[in-house]
């Protein structure tokens, strides 16, 4: 794990925001950021495997840097097989805070804590199997420790005020209450399978009917470049579910409570506080209007039936005159009397006229689809309708068969 400096707590502290971290006194604390000089990015040291650390700001005036038990150099160098271990070179030297193990001891290398093999290093003559002998000193290599300077508990009471102004500016640094935890002291690229930062996500819970303890809790929101995504919370950002908005078919809104989504046959169920799903409903009307608005969702242009920017329709095909009857021969005469045969008339072919209404395209509604603006239309599943035009793959012209049904676009899909 990354860690700039291993600490140890002088006095209890209680968080007074989401964002500080409480402790106690003696807690050691892993600072990974110490950028500001009044607040510091922290992570506690979890008591077994099985706990999750917290991570959270802790006034600098409440620490002091944990001494080591022991300073020690590497005999081997050394690969680690699992996050809690940490690597190291051959004469590496290596502060140990912890021998409770006498096979796996807890230390901190360069910007790393983590276990290390107790047989790997050179332990001196105060390194016993149970703890640290105390009757001589030992004679081990020791690096210079550049120790942090902290005021005393009655002038850390002076500074605050001060303290709290630096931390607001930490904050604001880090982008408000919604800060995330630092992953690395590197710049990594964005990563596929994590959420977009630049979006406003919702505190909603996708709710599964026929089993209740598959919901899921999680954030929901939409990116500029109509994805809908489903993290499962605002710190890792890891995505649960991500679709296009040009897979919706329908949506709807019941109560301001839940906000059902179709995905063709697939249905999705969220629900939230009603503030939470009425502005998610509202910003899912406005980015799938504005995705119409600026082209379909399926990135296939929207086709324009009638008004007075629509160009002139295509002429119907006129099928090639059939070719004329050549004249027939008459049988031979007898040698007399000759008669003359006369030549048949030529029968004209008829003339073009509209195509048989057979000849239409029909169709089945596969699914309910309400009109959003004047150009499309509201059909219903089941209904048949007569196809217009079907050149465009994402939106149809369709006509109701019934007598007063009107037409207009429809989904393809």
């Amino acid at each position: 794990m990354q860690c700039k400096l291993v600490a140890r707590s002088i006095s209890s502290y209680v968080a007074q925001s989401d964002e500080e971290l409480s402790f106690e006194e003696g807690d050691i604390l892993f600072i990974t950021d110490d950028t500001d000089p009044g607040w510091w990015m922290a992570k506690e040291k979890p008591v077994d495997t099985f706990q999750e650390a917290r991570v959270g700001l802790v006034p600098v005036t409440y620490l002091e840097e944990a001494e080591p038990l022991s300073v020690v150099t590497a005999s081997y160098a050394y690969d680690a097989n699992t996050t809690e271990e940490i690597s190291f070179p051959e004469g590496a030297l290596i502060r140990v805070y912890e021998m409770n193990d006498s096979d796996w001891w807890f230390a901190k290398y360069d910007h790393e804590v983590g276990l290390v093999p107790a047989s790997y290093l050179e332990a001196g003559e105060e390194v016993q199997q149970h703890g640290i002998h105390h009757d001589q000193p030992p004679e081990i290599h020791i690096q210079p420790v550049n120790h942090v300077v902290y005021p005393s508990k009655p002038e850390a009471a002076a500074l605050d005020e001060d303290a709290a102004s630096q931390k607001d500016k930490l904050l604001s640094a880090l982008g408000g209450l919604g800060f995330q935890k630092p992953r690395s002291s590197e710049t990594k690229a964005p990563r596929e399978d994590l959420g977009p930062d630049d979006i406003k996500y919702y505190s909603v819970t996708e709710v599964d009917k026929k089993k209740k303890k598959n919901n899921r809790k999680g954030y929901i929101g939409i990116s500029d470049d109509f994805s809908l995504y489903f993290i499962s919370d605002l710190q890792s950002k890891d995505i649960l579910s991500k679709w296009p908005l040009s897979e919706i078919t329908k949506y709807s809104e019941k109560k301001s409570k839940r906000v059902t989504l179709e995905f063709g046959a697939d249905s999705r169920d969220f629900e939230g506080e009603k503030a939470d799903i009425g502005d998610f409903y509202t910003s899912l009307e406005q980015m799938i209007t504005k995705s119409k608005m600026s082209g379909p969702i399926s990135k296939h242009p929207l086709p324009i039936f009638g008004g007075p920017t629509a160009g002139p329709p295509p002429p119907a095909p006129v099928p090639a005159p059939a070719p004329a009857l050549p004249p027939v021969a008459a049988p031979a005469p007898p040698p007399a009397p000759v008669f003359a045969v006369p030549t048949p008339a030529v029968i004209p072919p008829p003339p073009p006229g509209p195509s048989p209404a057979s000849a239409q395209k029909l169709a089945t509604v596969l699914y309910d689809y309400d009109a959003t603006n004047e150009e499309e239309l509201t059909i219903r599943e089941g209904e048949s309708v007569i196809v217009l035009d079907d050149s465009d793959d994402a939106w149809w012209h369709v006509r109701q068969v019934s007598k007063k049904g009107g037409a207009g676009i429809v989904p393809a899909s």
